[in-house]
């Protein structure tokens, strides 16, 4: 009975052994033989695998290494407490496998001893593997490149891998990843995902990533709430290659790498990373976006409320849409370095400081706040420097974008929605902002911002409690709004069109910077230091102040309501239509001008006007510009009254109304630009209003037209001028050439001198010359030139005319006068030249005589050279100096001018060269022609201006000034010589010549009778 129960015993043993035998792998050479159960230690000395699953339906339920090439289709299960641990592989596996660990896997030191594994040490993968490392599960390899659990790189038309890690992996051998995820699918349907929930720890360097992700196409993600930790140089916490496709990364554990050059999470492609957990280094980067982007992607990071990031951040700086997104995050000190950023996102209550000391480059910047959110950028913004990109930012979005450093980028700012708010001067760059229609800038401290503005629809200027400057120009179609309780300082030269409004706090601008309609419901100020027009129309219940010292000029029909301040030194004008009519009270401490008014200038209110105040005030003949005041007018200070040109006649004249007994002071001064004497007028007042009283009537002079009446005559004196130096310029061409056996010549005749263009003048004179010849090479003269008739511009004679004389010399080499020959000539006049000014409008036709005096002198070589018997040529060069001088002189008084005018002497000094080339021809027996051409070029010349005194308001000193000058001016002659006999001879010629003056020139004609004793 005992020996058949053993043997029985024993029969079931081998059964079972063989039914095992054909449900399990074999175990590795050198392993216990027999079943593998729980709480079993397996100790292997080698990684050889003898065996492989019946079928591909098999299920595996005990903790054993299962390899083989075409074993796909398994489930593999190693229940807790069970431990396999070798040197090799504890599980091999190639495609269609689940495997889940709750047990222990220790490859060892083995190289390339992964834990678990598909697709490795030449087996073929395609994907579609599970694997599931439970909470007990436990994988560790000691080996160079033993990755905890590895897929392989699959094929391209491969399926999706799903690797899930609740327990703990921990690789220590250099290149071992925790989990290394290759695949090799084009797909777009594919799909695989890594899951880490429990710990990932890597100590090796080079690739001993945390988790290894290399994708091609499909949906490929990472979500980490565990931890992952790596300490090889070198070894990131989580690589991520994509060649098509974004990877997605969920992170809201801890991510460390603290090796040399270990990046948090590096990413050689594209990713999309949503952290709402840790990620940091120590000596890399946080987060790196590298490598080339696959065609139509670009890197996202969400940053959660809860995140953590310590260190850098890399972005692609290859892409424009690299973008950043805070999404319910908070955090006053983000002071991480970015690189490569163009979006920025905060988004659901995010309020972020964004203050790297390495600041941004935003090239293409975009920058999205919503309504519930903030964001500032405390650091510099700046142009990208490699490659060299400008930097911009367009801000979207509703909620605030506030930017704080002194900025630099130079590509522009835009608003599309929402606000910005600016902390520094140069918290815009050195580009223009474009602001949109409902947009808003806003002044987060006292700033001042050079950039130009550009506004589209309504824009608003938001100074908070602030003081914000905007010295740059605003144009565009939009509108601007001040709101906010601090100054707005307008001083760029603005065009925007769409007018201005002032809700809450001071709009301060100039008349250059403050353009279009002005609805003001609060103060606004023009603080200027020139003198400017503004054509607005101002409306509202709010205040206006003017300041600064320069004069502000309105010609608008304004209707705002509130106070009007005219600060010291300070003027407020009003031209043509302007008013400011419904203004209560107007205080008026600098100076209230309305003497452009041409008709009354009406105040709804009172008028108060202090010590330092002047009111100037225009006056006509018909008196209908009177200050028209409904309330009450309290006078101090200086009254100024401008008369309009024309005859005042003795009388009463109203200035100022007010409400009945509604005045109260008086003018402490009183001045006016009267053109008559103090003592003829007065003010006077009653209980309502101020007049002034003409004791005798006057006629204010028109100052405009009298400098133009002055200016015709300067014009006359000019030709006039031309016409005198013709004369000297023929006269200084005097000679008597006859002479017989007493060696006397002389010379009779007339002179014919024109000088154009209009205001013409012209004159006739005779003349005489005599000649005297005491050697045969060499003779002298003198002549008389006596005026006859002039003919002058309109307001000029001539009186006292003594005759014009002179005297000549002339020498030359050769008897008959061929050769050299040289000339010296002088010439002098004297006369009285009476000048009457053209009367115009309201102006006085006075009337002065002055000295015309002059003088002139010339020296000349020619060199008559014969050609032929009977034409010869003169080639001529010489030098002319002549002056012209009218002397200071006054207008005569009379009844009728009572204010004439002083002026000063007057000259005109030509000091030129002269040259050119005569010809004389033989027309006929006793006929001569002759002809030269030349030119007269000015080495010195000066003209003094027209200048003049008087009594007249405004014209007490003035200057006009004469045509002007050209250098060089053209000449020619042509004459006639016919011979009467050896004694005696008839001359005719006739002399052109371009003068000083701009586009003037004079004809002279000359004939002469000459006879020799």
């Amino acid at each position: 009975m005992p020996i058949l129960k053993i043997r029985i015993y024993f029969l079931s043993f081998i059964i079972l052994g063989f039914i095992v035998s054909n449900l399990v792998f074999a175990q590795p050479a050198g392993c216990p033989s027999g079943f593998i159960g729980g709480n079993q230690t397996v100790n292997c000395s080698s990684a050889s695998t003898v065996g492989s699953p019946q079928s591909s339906s098999t299920a595996i339920s005990t903790p054993i290494n299962v390899s083989g090439t075409t074993n796909d289709n398994n489930t593999v299960t190693i229940t807790q407490y069970t431990t396999i641990q070798l040197s090799g592989s504890p599980v091999g596996l190639a495609s269609g496998n689940t495997v889940t660990n709750y047990g222990t896997l220790n490859s060892n030191s083995f190289t390339n001893g992964y834990g678990i594994s598909f697709g490795a040490n030449g087996r073929s993968s395609t994907g579609g593997n599970t694997v599931i490392n439970e909470l007990t599960g436990e994988i560790i390899t000691r080996g160079t490149n033993a990755n905890g659990i590895y897929v392989a790189p699959t094929n391209s038309g491969s399926t999706g891998n799903t690797i899930t890690n609740i327990g703990s992996v921990t690789t220590y051998g250099n290149s071992a990843a925790a989990i290394s995820l290759m695949s090799g699918s084009t797909g777009s349907s594919v799909v695989n995902s890594i899951v880490n929930t429990g710990s990932l720890t890597t100590s090796g360097s080079g690739s001993a990533y945390g988790i290894e992700f290399s994708s091609v196409a499909g949906t490929n993600t990472v979500d980490n709430s565990g931890t992952i930790i790596t300490s090889g140089g070198a070894a990131h916490a989580i690589n991520i290659t994509s060649t098509r496709n974004a990877v997605g990364i969920t992170n809201s554990g801890t991510i460390t790498a603290s090796g040399a050059g270990a990046n948090g999470v590096n990413i050689s492609g594209a990713a999309s990373i949503t952290n709402s957990g840790t990620i940091g280094t120590t000596s890399g980067l946080a987060i790196n976006f590298g490598g080339a982007l696959p065609t139509g992607t670009f890197n996202t990071l969400v940053i959660n409320n809860g995140s953590v990031i310590n260190g850098g951040i890399a972005f692609n700086v290859a892409s424009t849409r690299e973008t950043l997104t805070f999404n319910g995050y908070s955090n006053s000190g983000f002071n991480n370095a970015i690189t490569g950023l163009n979006i920025v996102n905060s988004t659901n209550s995010s309020s972020v400081t964004m203050n790297s000391s390495e600041g941004y480059e935003l090239v293409s910047g975009q920058v999205a706040v919503d309504a519930t959110s903030s964001l500032t950028i405390n650091a510099v913004v700046k142009d990208q420097v490699s490659p060299v990109i400008a930097s911009s930012i367009t801000k979207t979005g509703d909620g605030v974008l506030t930017l704080s450093g002194a900025n630099t980028y130079t590509g522009g700012t835009s608003i599309i929605a929402g606000s910005i708010a600016v902390g520094n001067n140069a918290a815009l760059g050195t580009g223009d902002l474009a602001m949109a229609g409902g947009t808003i800038l806003q002044a987060a401290s006292a700033v001042t911002l050079a950039n130009n503005i550009s506004v589209t629809g309504p824009s608003t200027i938001n100074t908070n409690s602030n003081d914000l400057g905007l010295t740059g120009n605003i144009s565009g179609t939009g509108s601007v709004t001040k709101s906010g309780l601090g100054v707005l300082t307008l001083s760029g030269a603005n065009a925007y069109t769409g007018g201005t409004t002032v809700s809450a706090g001071t709009l301060v601008g100039n008349t250059t910077s403050l353009q279009g309609d002005i609805l003001n419901n609060a103060a606004l100020q023009f603080n200027q230091s020139t003198s400017g027009s503004y054509s607005g129309v101002m409306s509202g219940t709010g205040t206006l102040d003017i300041l600064g010292g320069g004069v502000v000029t309105l010609s608008g029909e304004n209707t705002y309501s509130g106070q009007t301040t005219i600060g010291i030194g300070s003027a407020l004008a009003l031209a043509n239509s302007g008013s400011i009519a419904n203004s209560r009270p107007v205080v008026n401490n600098g100076t209230f001008d309305i003497q452009q008014k041409t008709t009354n200038t009406n105040l709804a209110g009172n008028y108060v006007q202090s010590s330092t105040g002047t009111l100037k005030m225009g006056l006509t003949t018909s008196n209908v510009e009177k200050l028209v005041i409904t309330g009450t007018a309290s006078l101090s200070g200086n009254l100024y009254v401008n008369a309009t040109p024309g005859r005042y006649n003795a009388g009463r004249y109203t200035l100022i109304t007010t409400a009945p007994s509604g005045r109260s002071g008086t003018f402490t001064s009183f001045t006016s630009d009267f053109d008559t004497a103090l003592s003829n007028y007065r003010l006077t007042y009653d209980g309502s209003d101020v007049y002034l009283l003409l004791d005798s009537s006057f006629t204010e002079v028109d100052t405009a037209n009298t400098v133009q009446s002055v200016q015709i005559n300067a014009a006359g004196l000019a030709n006039i001028y031309n016409q005198q130096v013709a004369a000297y310029q023929v006269a200084l061409t005097y000679d008597c050439s006859i002479y017989d056996k007493n060696n006397l010549c002389i010379s009779v005749g007339g002179r014919y001198a024109y000088a154009g263009p209009s205001p013409s003048a012209n004159q006739q004179a005779g003349l005489v010359i005599v000649g005297y010849k005491p050697s045969k090479n060499f003779r002298i003269g003198a002549f008389a030139d006596q005026s006859i008739s002039n003919s002058m511009p309109s307001g000029f004679s001539q009186s006292n005319v003594t005759p014009m004389w002179g005297l000549f010399a002339k020498w030359y080499m050769n008897p008959d006068e061929t050769g050299l020959g040289i000339q010296a000539s002088g010439v002098a006049s004297s006369s009285t030249l009476n000048i009457t000014r053209t009367q115009l409008s309201n102006t006085e036709a006075g009337a002065g005589a002055t000295q015309f005096t002059g003088q002139g002198y010339q020296l000349t070589a020619n060199y008559h050279q014969p050609v032929t018997d009977s034409f010869s040529v003169l080639p001529y060069v010489g030098l002319r100096y002549t002056r012209v001088n009218t002397s200071a002189y006054t207008e005569n008084s009379s009844a009728s001018v009572t204010l004439p005018i002083s002026y000063n002497s007057m000259t005109q000094n030509t000091f030129s060269a002269i040259g050119g080339i005569g010809f004389r021809v033989g027309l006929a027996e006793n006929l001569t022609g002759t002809a030269s051409i030349g030119i007269q070029q000015n080495l010195k010349y000066s003209m003094s201006n027209y200048q003049a005194t008087s009594a007249i308001v405004g014209l007490e000193s003035f200057s006009v000034a004469m045509p002007g000058n050209v250098s060089s001016m053209a000449t020619a002659t042509a004459g006639l010589i016919y011979e009467i006999n050896k004694r005696e001879r008839l001359g005719l010629n006739v002399l052109w010549q371009q003068q000083p003056f701009i586009a003037t020139n004079t004809t002279t004609a000359l004939a002469t009778y000459t006879i020799g004793f």
